[in-house]
């Protein structure tokens, strides 16, 4: 659960989702969307948002089909734990 900085509202934040490629083009994406739809609704968030690699186009094709789902214009970054020691010295 994050607080989506647009209006404050709770949102459930999808770090990972992964079908093997094996099980691929079975609806399995599509189902474990639409269950994680239904626990965003029963808790009243109101949203769901994630992040998709550059380099994972078939992951970007896939929810660009689903109902609703659009880029935000958000960027998404991260500092690794090869950095944080450096990053805390300087702040």
């Amino acid at each position: 659960n994050i607080f989506w900085t647009g209006d404050l509202a709770p949102a459930l934040f999808l770090k990972e989702i992964y079908v093997q490629p094996a099980f691929r083009g079975q609806g399995l994406g599509r189902s474990l969307m639409a269950s994680l739809a239904r626990v965003t609704l029963q808790r009243q968030w109101r949203r769901i948002v994630w992040t998709v690699d550059h380099d994972n186009p078939t992951a970007a094709r896939f929810y660009e089909t689903l109902p609703g789902a659009a880029l935000l214009g958000k960027r998404f970054y991260g500092i690794t734990e090869d950095d944080l020691e450096d990053v805390a010295g300087r702040i």
